[in-house]
């Protein structure tokens, strides 16, 4: 029997945020799964590997928690991410109801014009921040606008998704600092009702559910935190990710410029480079 090969590369550490790419090239040469001795964890860091794991979602299950700590894990598991099978699909089949292609299409024309008038406004300026100036833009306009909290809850969305990916790895320095914010965003879903949020927005719909009988409190509850913790910075940071791509690579860029069709393939290859997403875990329940 092949014996799974180990190593003590810390997948949380500051060394693998900082040089990513040389980190996951050293875990593809040591095999398609590698066992990491600091982390208590496996990682699968080959394609095809990886493609039958994701498919393998009654062995590798999220039901037990997406995080490498217990405190997180503790949490109520309640929101889409954190379940399997039927109650998973379930569950999303709520949660993409605003965002059909019909919905989007309503609201692509007001997308389309805030867009236009950021462009138009940085190119007056000369020069701007691509993460701060652009990148943020529209998630924290538009999309903050959709979800449809209020007040604190909208001022804090980023800081919460932020947290709450830090949160979801092992109990380092970084992971303990999140835990407090990304669990102050639990204990503020559980307070909405659908009169303390934008009426018809996202998380309006997910509370309405719950009051016609198809979600309970905790999953009304929870569910909203699909919207607000993936919806900014993972955009953020894609977006960020697409423009130091096509500053580096120019060639791409001039491409791009003499074709506009290959804008959506432009973004579909940038996110496949440099994923916002680091990584979630998962649960083996059966050998």
């Amino acid at each position: 029997m092949r014996q799974t090969p180990s190593t003590d590369i810390d997948l949380y550490g500051d060394h693998a945020l900082m040089h990513t790419r040389d980190v996951y090239r050293e875990l593809r040469k040591l095999g398609p799964v590698v066992y990491l001795t600091t982390n208590e964890s496996y990682a699968v860091t080959q394609f095809d590997a990886l493609r039958v794991a994701l498919r393998a979602d009654s062995v590798l299950v999220n039901g037990e928690g997406v995080a490498a700590n217990e405190i997180i894990n503790g949490a109520p598991k309640d929101t889409t991410l954190t379940s399997d099978g039927d109650t998973h699909r379930y569950r999303r089949g709520i949660l993409q109801r605003p965002l059909l292609r019909d919905s989007l299409e309503a609201i692509k024309p007001k997308i389309a014009d805030s867009a236009d008038q950021l462009v138009a406004s940085l190119l007056e300026r000369g020069s701007f921040c691509g993460v701060a100036d652009f990148a943020t833009h529209l998630p924290l306009t538009i999309v903050a606008e959709l979800v449809g909290l209020s007040g604190q809850g909208r001022d804090r969305m980023l800081e919460w998704a932020a947290a709450t990916f830090n949160a979801l790895g092992p109990l380092n320095e970084r992971c303990e600092q999140a835990l407090p914010v990304a669990l102050s965003a639990v204990e503020y879903v559980y307070q909405l009702t659908p009169e303390t949020v934008v009426e018809d927005g996202w998380a309006y719909r997910v509370l309405k559910a719950k009051d016609e009988g198809e979600l309970n409190d905790s999953e009304a509850s929870m569910m909203i935190m699909d919207y607000v913790a993936p919806s900014l910075d993972t955009t953020i940071l894609a977006t960020a990710h697409l423009l130091w791509l096509l500053g580096t690579h120019p060639e791409a860029l001039a491409r791009l410029k003499s074709d506009p069709k290959l804008v959506g393939s432009t973004v579909t290859e940038a996110v496949r480079l440099a994923s916002p997403i680091r990584c979630f875990t998962r649960y083996v329940n059966a050998a």
